[in-house]
């Protein structure tokens, strides 16, 4: 019975997914869609919102549930569509942050603090939301594949910015021409005591942020 049963558990082990170590672009769109929109969760509604593909939508909340950080229900007409939920948001940002990785890919200066597509981020983003005082050159964020407008003048900006180019597009998150808070906690290099105070004034409203 041994050498069956082994046999079993070598196949198992051969087929089974790896673990999720560090998410991709669309995993970490896919983890902002469970933590930050309201449920039900699905393929389509993710597909929607940040213009996937229907395949990268389905590999992407199919790899969150098999980390353990989501779960499913299976129903519809053909009773195979999923519906996703979060048993914890709590839980979810305590594991995803940890998976989800510097989201910041480069950092440019003094340019796009004029385009529409550059929002706030950072420490501009967490001083819109608290008490912070805003920091001397604005922090804004782009998406990996938005490119700079070379025909902007920007001689006649009083200060220059900083921009961060995100590994993944923030608009379809943003809040009132601010990245989404999530992505603000993970683009803030620094947290001494100030900023740290300042984060809990901010996101102490939403029901996942812990400490």
């Amino acid at each position: 019975m041994y050498l069956p049963q082994l046999a079993v558990a070598l196949k198992a082990a051969a087929t089974r997914k790896p673990a999720v170590r560090a998410f991709t672009p669309a995993q970490q769109q896919a983890f902002l869609y469970c933590l930050l929109e309201s449920e039900p969760l699905s393929q389509e509604g993710l597909r929607e919102l940040v213009g996937i593909s229907a395949a990268g939508a389905s590999r992407a909340l199919s790899s969150l549930s098999e980390a353990g950080l989501i779960d499913y229900e299976v129903g519809g007409k053909t009773k195979r569509k999923r519906e996703y939920f979060v048993p914890d948001r709590a839980e979810l940002f305590r594991k995803g942050k940890k998976l989800f990785g510097d989201p910041v890919k480069s950092i440019e200066t003094g340019i796009r603090a004029m385009e529409d597509h550059a929002l706030a981020s950072g420490l501009s983003a967490l001083a819109l939301r608290s008490e912070l005082v805003p920091p001397s050159n604005m922090v804004v964020a782009t998406g990996p594949n938005v490119k700079p407008d070379e025909s902007l003048d920007v001689g006649y900006l009083e200060e220059s910015c900083v921009v961060q180019r995100l590994s993944y597009d923030p608009t379809p998150f943003a809040e009132r021409g601010m990245v989404d808070p999530f992505t603000m906690f993970m683009t803030i290099g620094e947290k001494d005591e100030r900023i740290s105070i300042a984060l809990r004034e901010a996101l102490r409203g939403y029901p996942w942020y812990r400490d």
